[in-house]
């Protein structure tokens, strides 16, 4: 239904304050059924309720601009409608504390609720004050909830504009949106004994270095007494292996910087604790690979264990690129307690080159492949600072919101698409294998 305003004027402002009305007629307005959605997205926008206007402009004995819907010209077509919407509403502070008093801990958002506060607004239109002019950062706006991350510190208040809580001026809270300003309440930063007591801090920083010096010192000197000792073993080898002839020997094993010492009957085989393969005993297919992605060991520096499950771990690790920069890679191995045939090797291998051709932002890639005769491989994968998927959703300190879900979503699928289409299935897609 379309009703016909024959009535309308607009209010122009003068500079000296007078206003002139100035008549509008001919104005088509139509009155709109939609039903409320909660979702503001450029698509579903227009069906939430609003009162359009249509433009046209007469001009006497020329009719072409009468109706801009009708113009040839797609420009005009796209402004001769206009939306309007309802002011969104903006809540005060529903604490049980009384006063609108926002208990504040640092590091956390501050999360305003209110009712349309996504209709035709986006998250750059609110501007959110502290006191008198400290900025909360606008982080997030979902249907009726409004977030924002206010400064660390308290921000001077206004004193036409603040309360006393706990013996204290603390600042109030304005949202604007417009030409909509709401005082939504004032927030009260709860200190501690660190923030408030510089003495205490200043004592604690020093305990922290000196326990720290400490706890440096004791590594060093365990470190020196267990490279000492184990000088003196390989010397008692040494003089044991040449006084004791054909009875006995022993064999050397480097792995990971740990001497493995076997000793044997010389009159048996000897049955190394690590299995040695040849290169040119691999599958023909994984040997190709493996020539294709091989980085020479002592381009890595193996750092620190960032996890381990049944039969691997995996480090933290540094690759020296063939530019000579550095790159944090993370690194995959066999455990070492884990005996490994020829089967596992090509199993382990298979698996790693595996990815050698994955090109794609939603599937991890293979940085390249670490393997001498001999030694156990190592897979090097690109290093995702978050971890998996299943760790990140389960931090306290993130704001995790339903867009966010849903575009952890749409890039699992969107990965999980690319590998069917290179005829793959991935079967174990889990929240631990997302990184």
């Amino acid at each position: 239904m379309v009703c016909r305003v024959v009535d309308l004027s607009i209010s122009i402002p003068y500079l000296n304050g007078d206003k002139q009305a100035l008549p509008v007629n001919n104005l088509s307005l139509p009155v709109s059924s939609s039903s409320t959605t909660s979702s503001t997205t450029a698509n579903t926008l227009h069906q939430l309720p609003n009162v359009q206007f249509f433009l046209g402009f007469n001009f006497d004995g020329y009719t072409e601009y009468t109706d801009l819907r009708q113009s040839t010209d797609s420009n005009l077509r796209d402004l001769a409608t206009l939306y309007v919407y309802e002011d969104p509403v903006i809540e005060e502070f529903k604490e049980s504390i009384g006063n609108e008093v926002l208990d504040y801990d640092a590091g956390d958002l501050i999360h305003i609720e209110g009712d349309r506060l996504d209709y035709a607004t986006t998250l750059s239109d609110y501007i959110v004050i502290i006191g008198v002019d400290g900025v909360c950062e606008v982080t997030n706006l979902v249907l009726n909830r409004l977030s924002c991350r206010p400064p660390s510190s308290s921000p001077d208040y206004d004193p036409n504009n603040s309360i006393t809580y706990k013996n204290r001026d603390i600042p109030h809270i304005e949202v604007k949106v417009g030409n909509k300003r709401v005082n939504v309440g004032y927030v009260f930063y709860k200190t501690n004994i660190w923030q408030t007591n510089p003495a205490f801090r200043n004592s604690m920083i020093v305990l922290m270095v000196v326990v720290g010096v400490a706890l440096i010192a004791v590594l060093i000197y365990c470190l020196v007494r267990k490279f000492k000792s184990k000088e003196r073993l390989w010397k008692n080898l040494d003089v044991d292996a040449e006084t004791s002839g054909s009875h006995a020997r022993y064999v050397k094993q480097m792995t990971k910087g740990w001497v493995i010492l076997i000793f044997t009957d010389s009159s048996k085989e000897m049955e190394p604790l690590v299995p040695l393969f040849n290169n040119e005993e691999l599958d023909a297919e994984i040997q190709a690979k493996v020539n294709r992605c091989k980085i020479p060991s002592l381009r890595l520096h193996i750092g620190n264990q960032l996890g381990k499950g049944h039969f691997g771990l995996v480090y933290k690790s540094q690759l020296t690129t063939p530019a000579g920069n550095l790159r944090t890679v993370a690194v995959k191995s066999i455990k070492e307690d884990k005996e490994m045939s020829f089967e596992d090797l090509e199993n382990f291998l298979s698996e790693g080159v595996l990815m050698i051709d994955f090109k794609h932002e939603n599937v991890l890639s293979l940085v390249g492949v670490v393997y001498e005769p001999g030694e156990r491989p190592l897979v090097v994968l690109p290093y995702m600072e978050n971890g998996d998927l299943c760790s990140l959703v389960k931090r306290d300190d993130l704001e995790i919101v339903m867009a966010d879900l849903l575009h952890f979503a749409y890039q699992i699928a969107n990965g999980m698409a690319y590998l069917a289409k290179e005829r793959f299935v991935h079967r174990d897609l889990a929240a631990r294998n997302c990184m």
